[in-house]
């Protein structure tokens, strides 16, 4: 099936190649389960959701785990596996004194429905009744997503190339405007200057040395402001800040990648988590700070696990010991994993990142 995929040059990665083939699978095999469960209804007539209960198994679909409707309810058909890319999820079919021995206590027949018992975005169709129709725009609308985000790393790639290019003249305007809009922060750098050693090593201009350090301390706060939309500034700012960014892509370009897992707590709010679904491709638009250790240095709310291939270590560059990586803005990721840990002022949300 790979083999035929490929010579149709989808430009598809293999993991998205092994995604794809094995929620088919898992999807052709809750068609045929369905079909059976049709023709037996009469001697078993109900159906209970079984989520596989481990780590990975998604909150939306764990919040499904034991519910009992008739095979013919309404519940069916938004709600029957497969509910999303790599769902493990299935149904067992019931006889009416099994379906009652599970119903004790608000469960299985007893239990309500919720609103967080939903599929995946995309996948709110039963694959028993539709399987082609459900498949096919749900794999249309990954693909649209591959390809757009194909285009975008061509475009930052091309954008790279072109921030390489800039001269040293170049750089030291940039950095002169910079130092006009932020020049306590330069001073500041300049006068004791870290990542001397590392600098030379790589080849990083004086700008280059200068802005990592800036962004290090406190540039980051208006640079991602920038990016991020938060906040608006004067042109001249604008301009500057949008230079300096230039800088400082140039400069991480040189540095070698870590290609690891590195870790970012923030504190999300509730909407914006729940905009991290399995599968959705994420850009949070400026450049993403990150630690290369695995204890949590910050201790938020919420915890990215993002599996890295181009972020850098700048913690030589840094005045804090935050073991710094930095990874380049407009960089996307896709959603690969979230789930809560610990309870109480302990709770966590881990949501699992991989860079595209």
């Amino acid at each position: 099936w790979q083999n035929d995929v490929r010579v149709q040059d989808l430009g598809l990665s293999k993991a998205r190649l092994d995604n794809i083939y094995r929620t088919n699978i898992q999807s052709a095999y809750n068609r045929g389960r369905w079909e059976q469960y049709v023709e037996n209804k009469a001697n078993r007539p109900y159906l209970m959701y079984d989520a596989i209960n481990d780590s990975r198994v998604r909150p939306s679909h764990l919040a499904m785990d034991g519910i009992i409707r008739p095979v013919g309810d309404s519940f069916w058909d938004t709600n029957y596996p497969t509910n999303g890319f790599r769902c493990r999820c299935r149904c067992i079919s019931l006889s009416q004194s099994q379906a009652a021995q599970r119903s004790k206590n608000g469960t299985g027949l007893n239990q309500k429905i919720t609103p967080e018992m939903k599929p995946d975005k995309g996948w709110d169709y039963n694959v028993g009744e539709d399987l082609t129709v459900g498949i096919e725009q749900a794999v249309e609308q990954r693909l649209a997503d591959e390809r757009i985000a194909r285009q975008l790393k061509s475009a930052l790639n091309d954008k790279l190339v072109k921030n390489q290019q800039i001269p040293l003249a170049q750089q030291e305007k940039f950095l002169n405007d910079y130092r006009e809009t932020h020049g306590s922060i330069v001073d500041s750098v300049e006068r004791d200057l870290l990542g001397i050693e590392t600098a030379k090593k790589y080849g990083l201009t004086h700008p280059e040395t200068v802005m990592l350090n800036a962004y290090a301390q406190s540039g980051y706060i208006d640079i991602n402001k920038l990016h991020n939309g938060l906040e608006t500034f004067d042109e001249k700012t604008t301009q500057a800040l949008e230079n300096a960014s230039k800088i400082l892509s140039q400069a991480l370009s040189k540095l070698p990648n870590f290609d690891d897992t590195v870790r970012r707590s923030v504190n999300y709010s509730a909407d914006v988590i729940a905009k991290h679904e399995i599968g959705e491709i994420m850009n949070y638009g400026g450049f993403t700070s990150a630690t290369y250790i695995e204890e949590d240095v910050f201790h938020d709310s919420t915890r990215l696990i993002i599996k890295s291939k181009t972020s850098k270590v700048i913690e030589t560059f840094s005045p804090h010991e935050e073991f710094e990586a930095l990874i380049d803005k407009n960089t996307k990721f896709e959603v690969r994993g979230k789930k809560i840990i610990g309870t109480g002022y302990d709770k966590v949300t881990e949501i699992e990142l991989w860079e595209i």
